[in-house]
C-alpha cells in the first residue's frame, strides 16, 4: 500500500484510540480492568521514567490495568479528552499517535 494510502488510514485509527479511551472510562466507571483486555495483545510493552515495562500475560495486563483504576478511585475523574492527534501509519499493523489527553 503507498505512503499516501496508508495516511488515509489516520482518521479510523484516531476513531479507534477514542474508542479504547472510552473503554478506559467505562473501567473506570464499572470498577472493571478487565474491560480493556480486548484492546490490547500480549505481550505488552509500556514505558515510563526512563523504563520498559512488559506484561506477558493477560493477568498482568489485568492487574496493571488494575493499578490504573485504583489510582483514580477518589479522584473524581470521570473522562478523558483526546485532541490534536498526530497519526503515522507506517504499515496496515504498525502506527504511532501522540495526542493530547486531558483528565
Amino acid at each position: 500500500m503507498p505512503t499516501t494510502d496508508l495516511q488515509a488510514l489516520a482518521p479510523e485509527v484516531e476513531a479507534d484510540l477514542q474508542r479504547y479511551n472510552a473503554a478506559f472510562v467505562q473501567a473506570n466507571r464499572d470498577d472493571d480492568p478487565s474491560l480493556m483486555l480486548p484492546w490490547l495483545r500480549v505481550p505488552v510493552m509500556r514505558t515510563g521514567t526512563g523504563t520498559v515495562l512488559t506484561m506477558s500475560t493477560a493477568a498482568k495486563v489485568e492487574a496493571m490495568y488494575r493499578s490504573m483504576v485504583d489510582r483514580l478511585k477518589g479522584t473524581g475523574y470521570s473522562r478523558s479528552v483526546l485532541s490534536n492527534f498526530e497519526t503515522d501509519v507506517f504499515n496496515a499493523t504498525t502506527t504511532v499517535v501522540k495526542c493530547h489527553a486531558v483528565r
